[in-house]
């Protein structure tokens, strides 16, 4: 009888075990990606403004957002009108609206020939729409060009 009950009772104890196993779950929560979320090409338009003028339109742009990595993105903006700017690897942050920001170059030309300056870019990405903002300090006494999806 005694045999019986220590094996009934490490019988028990294996059950016992093997349940608690199997009933822990993994809390962890799936990791972010928010730059692969806001991958895609946004079409919009630009209104760009500097120390000697504001308000001047270019319809028909577009942002080019590439996932680097989970939370980098390479931007790219093109315009007819405004050239182009690229961000190698903006930081890209947020869970359903997002935010993203970064430094690299732009392209402008101008009576023929196109030059690269620096400059930065912040924006938010939400419902499928972009608005960003590019300073480029360097051009016309501060630059600054801001891209909204959608039309005019």
């Amino acid at each position: 009888m005694r045999k019986l009950t220590k094996s009934l009772l490490a019988t028990l104890m294996l059950f016992s075990m093997t349940a608690g196993l199997a009933s822990c779950s993994d809390d962890d929560e799936p990791k972010k990606e928010p730059a692969r979320e806001i991958a895609g090409t946004y079409e919009g338009y630009s209104e760009a403004s500097s120390a000697y003028f504001t308000g001047q339109i270019s319809e028909g742009d577009n942002v080019v957002i590439t996932a680097v990595d989970s939370e980098h993105a390479k931007i790219v903006y093109t315009s007819t009108e405004f050239g182009t700017v690229t961000i190698e690897s903006a930081t890209v942050t947020g869970d359903g609206t997002y935010t993203f920001s970064g430094s690299g170059t732009t392209s402008m030309g101008h009576a023929g020939s196109v030059k690269d300056y620096d400059c930065t870019a912040t924006g938010v990405v939400s419902n499928g729409s972009v608005e960003m903002e590019v300073v480029v300090p360097a051009v016309m006494g501060g630059f600054t060009l801001d891209f909204h999806t959608g039309a005019q």
